[in-house]
């Protein structure tokens, strides 16, 4: 299925930048909502490549503020049972963030090899770091079920928002990828190969 659908008179080399991502709406905020409608734009051929990748990213941080208003009203109205201190936990999720921080930088290489190769490593390599990033607020959650204290989800989240940053498809994270892939010798454009080779294509 090719994904292409690159909007009317853009070269594909050319960042459409973010407003096409919204889509002039505000469903892309709910993580469910928006991927479901990303996913259906790209079927149809109406979202590019890199487009997409943008969608998704708007769409799925915004669960890690969802959380966070779970662990407020669990918080304020549940009766959990603290099973452990928050200090060591703090500590462990805190560690943990930070090897999942790292890991999440590492992992992965774009393959500058053919534009089809190219835009298939970098959405390779985004939804690794993704889940990766995720994973530090997901043990920041499970911190505070343990010990009933809610700064400890925030703890996580910060690592996570930080991932989010280095990882979102940014026009100054695109540059500096695209840097890197010349300095190994190829002349491929990441922004054209994203929005020329879409998801499923």
């Amino acid at each position: 299925m090719g994904g292409g659908g690159s909007p009317v008179n853009r070269p594909a080399g050319e960042d459409p930048g973010w407003r096409p991502a919204l889509g002039g709406s505000l469903w892309g905020l709910v993580p469910s909502v928006g991927i479901a409608r990303t996913q259906a734009k790209v079927r149809r051929g109406e979202l590019d490549g890199l487009v997409a990748l943008r969608s998704l990213f708007i769409a799925l941080p915004t669960a890690l503020v969802l959380v966070g208003v779970v662990v407020v009203v669990l918080w304020t109205t549940a009766d959990l049972e603290a099973r452990f201190a928050g200090g060591p936990v703090a500590v462990a999720v805190g560690l943990a963030g930070l090897v999942l921080l790292v890991a999440s930088t590492m992992v992965g290489r774009l393959d500058g090899s053919s534009e089809e190769a190219l835009a298939e490593s970098y959405r390779r390599r985004f939804f690794l770091r993704m889940s990766l990033s995720e994973s530090a607020a997901l043990l920041g959650f499970v911190g505070f079920i343990l010990t009933e204290n809610p700064a400890i989800y925030p703890l996580g989240t910060a690592f996570s928002a930080i991932g989010f940053a280095l990882l979102a498809p940014t026009a100054a994270n695109l540059a500096r990828d695209q840097e890197a892939l010349r300095r190994y010798g190829s002349r491929q454009s990441i922004v054209q190969a994203l929005r020329n080779i879409g998801p499923g294509r």
